[in-house]
């Protein structure tokens, strides 16, 4: 689009920080929620590999306040307010700091 737009599924949060990745964004509201949208090959952190077309809560950090929001190529990074640190996404080169190479389609400590 030539002009930005409100993104409807986001109407009524607030938001305070957005990361975009090479296929995907991530979203974070005041409240420590966190929203995916993008393309999901690799896993927005929903569980599956489905791409997501509009903004779409994270329900499996529900009950963690996220404070920070990191998209990458295929990647996405959560950090919590007392430090804690998820990450989805592809593993493919150990990118997620799990100690492996594989994909990540939940959101996973590291």
């Amino acid at each position: 689009e030539a002009s930005p737009r409100q993104v409807a599924a986001l109407s009524g949060v607030r938001v305070s920080a957005a990361s975009a990745g090479r296929e995907h964004s991530l979203i974070l509201a005041e409240d420590g929620r966190v929203f995916s949208c993008g393309f999901g090959n690799y896993g927005l952190g929903h569980g599956d590999t489905r791409s997501v077309f509009e903004p779409k809560a994270i329900r499996s950090l529900g009950g963690v306040r996220i404070s920070a929001v990191a998209a990458g190529t295929f990647t996405s990074f959560f950090a919590s307010s007392d430090g804690r640190v998820w990450s989805s996404g592809s593993g493919e080169r150990g990118q997620l700091g799990h100690g492996n190479d594989l994909h990540q389609s939940l959101p996973k400590r590291v």
